[in-house]
């Protein structure tokens, strides 16, 4: 199994290939995400890939997605990680340029109703949503109170499986 840790930072995963814009110790791949495609990186080369707080750093996320697609196999997981957009974690870092909310990657899926944009090259389905937050309130009115009560919910927590056989 190939796995890839996108944007890893300090997290250098053991069992995967870790990449990240700076050379810190542990990366492998050293590349600028806003450099697309990652040519290093062929189609259907990765059975899994996990992005923990890298997505939000892009101002278009349609991009991100579809090169995440491209070097992903047929039914690889990917694991993306964003702070919800109704916490302070989404707002304090000043290079978040995207926020996410239960629903944004919707769009990328094939049942969404707005599928139509054509800039969407990209079909997963999304598996699970974790939700991260305050753990005296349970999940299903945490869900409801955190559109509402700000830091409520901290992180959603996607699993994606990829869908290349349409």
């Amino acid at each position: 199994m190939k796995k890839l840790n996108l944007g890893c930072g300090r997290d250098i995963k053991e069992g995967y290939i870790n990449l990240d814009n700076v050379a810190l110790n542990g990366v492998d791949v050293i590349w600028d995400l806003s450099s697309l495609p990652i040519k290093i990186f062929k189609e259907n080369e990765f059975d899994e890939i996990y992005a923990k707080h890298v997505i939000e750093h892009f101002n278009n996320i349609i991009p991100i997605m579809n090169e995440l697609y491209r070097i992903s196999k047929n039914n690889a997981i990917i694991k993306i990680f964003v702070p919800f957009y109704n916490s302070e974690h989404a707002f304090r870092d000043p290079t978040h340029k995207s926020f996410f909310n239960y629903d944004t990657l919707d769009y990328f899926t094939k049942e969404y109703y707005l599928r139509y944009y054509k800039e969407i090259k990209c079909t997963f389905k999304i598996e699970k949503i974790d939700i991260i937050g305050f753990r005296l309130v349970p999940k299903s009115i945490l869900r409801k109170l955190s559109k509402y009560l700000p830091n409520l919910v901290t992180e959603l927590r996607f699993t994606l499986r990829v869908i290349k056989n349409n």
